[in-house]
């Protein structure tokens, strides 16, 4: 719709897709990519290279959505985290 930023138009798609598996990161990302939308996601590491704590939160469209922030021992789990937490909160799950 005309006038509505990518993160609004995400959420739009979001609510309109209802997901048939638990791996909300590769759902996401392949919703983003069907429509065209700039999902990326920002990924930190700190401690120990034998025991690092990865956060990771998504950012649409130049959007930054850091109160979807996660955390887990690996980058791939705490993305998983944030995603689930999108999809989560958009369908008010």
């Amino acid at each position: 719709m005309p006038g509505q930023t990518e993160w609004q138009r995400f959420q739009a798609l979001i609510r309109a897709h209802q997901f048939q598996t638990d791996d909300y990161l590769n759902k996401l990302n392949e919703l983003a990519q069907q429509n065209h939308i700039n999902l990326t996601w920002n990924d930190t590491s700190d401690g120990p290279s034998h025991d690092k704590l990865w956060q990771s939160y998504p950012t649409v469209g130049g959007e930054a959505l850091g109160k979807f922030l996660q955390a887990a021992a690996n980058r791939q789990a705490a993305r998983g985290l944030s995603a689930r937490e999108v999809y989560s909160q958009i369908r008010g799950l």
